[in-house]
């Protein structure tokens, strides 16, 4: 995923094919380069007097609020509402998230940690109940859905003792998810540039 900077895997390809054409990259797929950049490169995050587990679990917030913010700019330079962009995973890498996540933020009661409740879109907290219940795969809804709630709701990994390895573990995978959708969304604006040749 991503060159050794952590740029987009075909982003030097892009660049230099607008290059030739004379023109640079607009400023909403610059967006997304520099975006994406800084989610590749997270290394993790400090915090002074509190428990490794109270760490592992913001950190993994801040690591999946980082690529999904790069998704949605890829969505935006390419004129997508990232609500209908599927982040595809195949059925082993669903299951896994699935597993990790549904004790933390699929099947508890509202009161404990209200992943649903968070949500305005009935549509998506409906897609929500479709991936828990094993009946979609897209990492989408869960994804935003999570990110919702790092930047706007109630995120209290120490609060709700529900983040656990397992469950940090899949909000990895959901960040490295989505981040490499955002690729997948520049490789189809690159074979779109470059068919014009």
């Amino acid at each position: 995923m991503g060159d050794v900077k952590y740029y987009p895997d075909r982003w030097k390809e892009y660049v230099s094919t607008l290059k030739e054409r004379g023109s640079l990259p607009s400023r909403e797929w610059g967006t997304f380069a520099a975006r994406y950049r800084v989610a590749g490169n997270y290394a993790g995050v400090t915090f002074f007097s509190m428990s490794r587990s109270v760490v592992n679990g913001y950190d993994r917030g801040i690591q999946l609020l980082l690529s999904y913010s790069a998704f949605e700019s890829a969505c935006t330079a390419s004129g997508v509402d990232p609500t209908e962009r599927p982040i595809s995973s195949h059925e082993g890498i669903a299951k896994t998230a699935r597993m990790g996540l549904i004790k933390a933020f699929g099947q508890t009661p509202e009161s404990a940690f209200p992943l649903r409740s968070a949500l305005t879109s009935r549509k998506l907290a409906s897609k929500i109940d479709a991936f828990f219940s094993g009946q979609d795969n897209s990492l989408q809804p869960v994804a935003a859905a999570i990110r919702h709630l790092f930047a706007h709701g109630v995120w209290t990994p120490h609060g709700s003792k529900m983040l656990t390895v397992t469950a940090c573990n899949a909000l990895n995978l959901l960040a490295q998810s989505v981040l490499r959708e955002g690729d997948r969304i520049l490789d189809d604006e690159v074979s779109r540039i470059c068919d014009k040749k």
